[in-house]
């Protein structure tokens, strides 16, 4: 694979110094990439900035089990929350991390859209086949161990996840490295640090690979 990749950046390098208008075409791509990511950046900051002046979201927007009272916590351990996209090698991970630590265990599915209908905040997980069958394989694979499903339309997925890690009372949060590729992240920005920048300190936030 790395004698390929040398072969086509040879191609590319070579089409790059001798095509003046696919040069062009492909920095006029990349500046285009740069300026959408920044806005995006600069969006994502003032609605963060507004969030914050207008206090936590409404309670309907996010469907959360109530936190665990003091007493009931000090038995059990502090809960974890595990943030996932689908059944896998991360979901499967928290679960035997809960089971091992006797630990409560959060788990989170956030369906994510740029645009946001009154109705979406309302939707329940119920209404989504994707997260009905991450939580269905979670109840099934518990073994004793005590799942709460966590369910949110967000059209900011690593606030949403920060938020509820928050109201929960999470000691850890658990969530699978990211899929995207470069362009992907370029465009739409790094989840991880995203979470990272805005996690408060005292949750532990483990990216499993």
């Amino acid at each position: 694979m790395f004698f390929t990749f040398l072969i086509m950046a040879v191609i590319e390098i070579s089409l790059f110094i001798d095509k003046p208008n696919a040069r062009l075409f492909a920095l006029i791509v990349l500046a285009i990439g740069l300026v959408l990511h920044g806005l995006a950046s600069e969006r994502a900051a003032k609605r963060r900035a507004v969030e914050t002046a207008a206090g936590p979201p409404a309670p309907s927007s996010i469907q959360v089990v109530p936190r665990f009272p003091v007493e009931q916590r000090e038995r059990s351990g502090t809960p974890m929350l595990c943030a996932v996209r689908g059944i896998g090698r991360t979901l499967d991970f928290a679960i035997s991390e809960a089971k091992e630590t006797d630990r409560p265990l959060y788990l989170l599915f956030v369906r994510e859209q740029p645009l946001l209908a009154p109705g979406d905040r309302k939707r329940k997980w119920t209404e989504d086949e994707e997260a009905s069958a991450i939580f269905k394989y979670a109840s099934e694979k518990a073994d004793g161990v005590q799942i709460l499903p966590c369910y949110a339309v967000s059209d900011s997925a690593a606030d949403t996840i920060v938020d509820i890690a928050a109201t929960v009372g999470a000691s850890r949060l658990i969530v699978g490295a990211p899929q995207r590729n470069m362009l992907v992240n370029l465009l739409r920005g790094n989840i991880i640090k995203s979470i990272s920048d805005i996690l408060p300190e005292e949750i532990h936030f483990l990216v499993y690979a």
